[in-house]
C-alpha cells in the first residue's frame, strides 16, 4: 500500500509534534504515522490502551503521533496494532526523517521558483 501526503500537509506535520520536550530528546522515537485513510477516532484511545512505560499516543488530525521513550524493541505498539486502530495500513516516520522531509520539499520549492 502506498500512503501519500502533499508538500502542504508534509510542512503542517513539520511544524511540531504533540511531544515537543521529546523532539530534542529522542527524535528517532517520536513518529509520526499516516494511515491510508483517515484514522478511526477511536485509535488513540485503543493505542494508549496498549502503551506502557511512559509511551505516549495522540492522534492530531489525520495524524497518529507516538512517543516510545524507551525504543520500540518491548513496546506493545507495533505496526500491527497501528494498522488495527487505524482501520487502515499505516507508515510511520520518526521525527528526524519528518524533518529531513519537510527540508527536502522546501528544497524543491525553492528551485522551481
Amino acid at each position: 500500500e502506498v500512503v501519500a501526503r502533499t508538500a502542504t500537509q508534509w510542512r503542517a506535520y513539520a511544524s511540531g509534534s504533540p511531544f515537543p520536550d521529546a523532539e530534542g530528546e529522542r527524535p528517532n522515537l517520536v513518529l509520526l504515522g499516516l494511515s491510508k485513510r483517515p484514522p478511526a477516532r477511536e485509535a488513540a484511545l485503543e493505542l494508549r490502551a496498549r502503551a506502557t512505560a511512559g509511551e505516549r499516543v495522540e492522534l492530531r488530525g489525520d495524524a497518529i503521533w507516538v512517543d516510545l521513550p524507551r525504543g520500540s524493541g518491548t513496546s506493545k505498539l507495533t505496526p500491527a496494532a497501528l494498522d488495527r486502530a487505524a482501520g487502515s495500513a499505516v507508515t510511520t516516520r520518526n521525527w528526524r526523517t519528518v524533518q529531513k522531509l519537510a527540508e527536502l520539499l522546501s528544497r524543491v520549492a525553492a528551485s522551481t521558483r
